[in-house]
């Protein structure tokens, strides 16, 4: 169903004259990968899932991190907020309960590690806002909340 609305946001930022990110290539995934291990993060495969249609998510405040720009092959659309970039960022404050997947104004979008669901947690407090099941159901969420 995100797909649906990944379309819908795309022409959204279209009529505005810009453009969403594409996918990343089978190559750029598997750099990613090997960075993944080699920090030892948590990463669920529907996030590989999501970079194979969109590398990164950014709309309207919503993000949905992709893979750091120095492992791409080539430019992006929009440019993509990274990953492992990000990733150092949150390590600092977090208690590795969670592997943080974007952020919103308000808002981190997280996995949590031991549960194996996804969250909408708040930004400060990491205090539970909203669960879901699949990374599919976070993704539409975001999705459709970022639409004007």
């Amino acid at each position: 169903m995100w797909k649906e609305t990944l379309e819908k946001v795309r022409a959204q930022e279209a009529g505005f004259g810009g453009e969403l990110n594409g996918p990343a290539s089978e190559a750029e995934i598997k750099k990613f990968q090997e960075e993944i291990s080699k920090v030892g993060a948590s990463v669920p495969d529907e996030y590989y899932d999501f970079l194979r249609v969109i590398n990164g998510f950014e709309y309207n405040g919503y993000i949905i991190y992709g893979i750091d720009e120095e492992l791409l092959d080539g430019a992006t659309a929009k440019g993509t907020t990274g990953f492992l970039l990000q990733r150092k960022v949150w390590e600092e404050t977090s208690s590795g309960e969670y592997t943080y997947l974007g952020e919103g104004s308000m808002d981190l979008y997280a996995y949590g590690v031991e549960t194996k669901k996804f969250y909408v947690l708040d930004n400060g407090s990491d205090d539970v806002m909203e669960e879901f099941d699949s990374f599919d159901e976070l993704l539409e969420r975001i999705m459709s909340h970022s639409l004007l």
